[in-house]
Formats: C-alpha cells, sequence, structure tokens
C-alpha cells in the first residue's frame, strides 16, 4: 500500500502539545509514513530534535532561520542555527537545511537583513550537500534572482507552499533540482486559478506537505491542522492531475524521498563544517 510524506509539518508546535500522540496515531491511519519537520529558530529546532526522538522513524528535520526570526540580532541567531547544523550534521534525521527564505508581505524593516540571512543559509546548504525548504512571500522576483545565483553551485531543495501563478511556475520549474510543495490552500474555495496552474506541475516535481498547525484543507478551513489532513491534498490533486489516488501517493513519495535522502557522512563532509559569517 502506497504511504504519504508530509514534507512540511510543525508537528512540534505547542499547538500539538496537549495530544501529539494521538496526533501521530491519525496521521499512521492515514497512511502517512514520514513526517518532515522544519524548524524556524533555536526553540524549533530543540522542540523539532525533542519530537524526532519520540518517534524517529516516522520524523525527520530541517533547521533554518525562517525570515520573521531575522532582526536586528539575526547574525547571533544565525551562528546559534548553525551551531545545530554542526551538532546534528552527522544524523540521519538531520536533512535540509529550512525554513529559511524571504517575506515582505507584512514587513520590509529588515529587507536587506533577510536576503543576507538567505544568502548565508544558501551557502550552508551548498557545503553541507543538503536541500533547502524555502519559503517565499511578496518576494518572487527576489527568491528567483538568488536561486539563479546558487544554483549552479549545486543548490537544489523545494519552494515551499507554492500559491504562485503559471508564468512564477515556470520561473520556479526552471531549476531542475528544485521540487513544488502544494499543501490545503489547492482545496479552498477561493483557489481556482491555484488549482489550473497546480495541475501543471510535473509529477515528477510535486511535494505534498500540510504546514501544519496551518492553512487546514476544506473541510476543515480555520481548525488546526494536522500531518492526518495530507490526505486531503492528495486527494484533490490526484483529481487535478487525473490519476489515481495510489499513483500520487506513490509518486510524491518517491520525490520526497529522493530530495531528501541524505549521503553517508564522511570525514570529508565534517570539514566543511565551517562558520563563514
Amino acid at each position: 500500500m502506497a504511504s504519504l510524506y508530509d514534507s512540511h509539518t510543525h508537528v512540534y508546535s505547542e499547538e500539538f502539545d496537549v495530544d501529539r500522540d494521538a496526533v501521530f496515531e491519525r496521521a499512521f491511519a492515514r497512511q502517512v509514513q514520514m513526517l518532515l519537520m522544519p524548524a524556524t529558530d533555536t526553540d524549533s529546532i530543540q522542540r523539532a530534535i525533542a519530537v524526532n526522538q519520540e518517534y524517529p522513524g516516522a520524523t525527520k528535520m530541517a533547521f533554518g532561520l525562517h525570515p520573521e526570526s531575522v532582526d536586528h540580532d539575526y547574525k547571533e541567531k544565525l551562528s546559534s542555527v548553525y551551531h545545530f547544523l554542526e551538532q546534528h550534521y552527522d544524523s540521519s534525521a538531520l536533512v535540509a537545511v529550512g525554513e529559511i527564505g524571504l517575506d515582505f508581505y507584512w514587513d520590509t524593516t529588515f529587507r536587506h537583513e533577510q536576503i543576507v540571512a538567505l544568502e548565508e543559509q544558501l551557502q550552508w546548504a551548498i557545503d553541507l550537500k543538503l536541500p533547502v525548504i524555502l519559503h517565499t512571500r511578496s518576494a518572487h522576483k527576489e527568491m528567483v534572482s538568488l536561486v539563479a545565483k546558487y544554483a549552479p553551485r549545486g543548490l537544489r531543495g523545494v519552494f515551499h507552499s507554492f500559491t504562485g501563478s503559471e508564468e512564477e511556475l515556470s520561473e520556479l520549474l526552471q531549476f531542475e533540482g528544485f521540487m513544488v510543495g502544494v499543501n490545503g490552500i489547492v482545496t479552498f474555495k477561493k483557489s481556482e486559478a491555484l488549482r489550473r496552474v497546480v495541475a501543471k506541475i510535473p509529477l515528477d516535481r510535486l511535494l505534498l506537505e500540510t504546514d501544519a498547525p496551518y492553512l487546514a484543507p476544506v473541510p476543515w478551513r480555520g481548525k488546526r491542522n494536522e500531518p492526518s489532513f495530507v490526505a486531503e491534498v492528495a486527494k484533490t490533486l490526484s483529481e487535478l492531475l487525473r490519476i489515481s489516488y495510489e499513483s500520487l501517493l506513490e509518486h510524491t513519495f518517491c520525490n520526497a524521498e529522493r530530495l531528501f535522502e541524505r549521503k553517508r557522512f564522511t570525514e570529508r563532509d565534517s570539514n566543511l563544517l565551517i562558520k563563514t559569517f
């Protein structure tokens, strides 16, 4: 039986502290076999580590500094995040640098600092041979420009929570090492245009995600999202792509495993753990 891979969930969040075990049980019951937890700062990194220790066979981790966590002391925050990357680099549970990116939607006060912090982390990913999990909001042009700069150096990853136009999708798909993550937004009533665009994502470039506890799909919109709901995203996408549900699961699980597979840690890799800030 095919399985689901929730490639982006914050199941370590305090919103799940009261019933996390039940959340995992519901996920397993809906065929969710693997959950990838992108952390956004040092506090969430520690929470992700704790959840991974509880569910080592069902969770993977990514460490990064989210753009909304970037402020006047971002350099110190980057140093702390890098410390965790260094400390856990030889763990097969650590599979990516993220969640990182650019977010100019609410505030552009630290626009320059966000760009500097992102470039720093993109270089980490290249040096450490890890994919990136990219958050982009009201910054598509800037993100494409930065990825174009680093992609020739071996950068790869996923554009998380895609909600763009057909033209924007085309610009993202030019980066062959990148996949596109789709979540519950695609199920919203107002997302007709998005559904038309998402239907054009090549099957071998598609990842499923929830972004739990945020962005719960229909029929749970407005409530707490959770990993089991990724099944609703998969159902919608299988209909859009006109393939069977099982086939969609097989392809997207394979895509996630291919992107986030960790090569065996080597002594040569350990020599790359040198701070560049």
